[in-house]
């Protein structure tokens, strides 16, 4: 899955791994979910969680949430 709304896209860059990519995501505030392409190594950080009708249905894109009780 992937979120298509480019409004909420902080940061979109190439990464060594899905691990980078989550890394990022926790050093930045503003990041509340990414989605992370394998094949192409892209990441891209969000400040928004996706609604339903913004995912969209990709097998080469993983979409994550950060749990915000976690990092406070």
């Amino acid at each position: 899955m992937r979120q298509q709304n480019g409004d909420e896209v902080i940061l979109s860059y190439i990464t060594t791994s899905i691990f980078t990519c989550t890394d990022r995501c926790l050093k930045n505030t503003r990041c509340v979910a990414y989605s992370y392409n394998q094949q192409g190594r892209d990441c891209v950080l969000f400040n928004n969680r996706a609604q339903s009708q913004q995912l969209v249905q990709n097998s080469d894109w993983k979409y994550f949430e950060m749990n915000l009780l976690l990092m406070q």
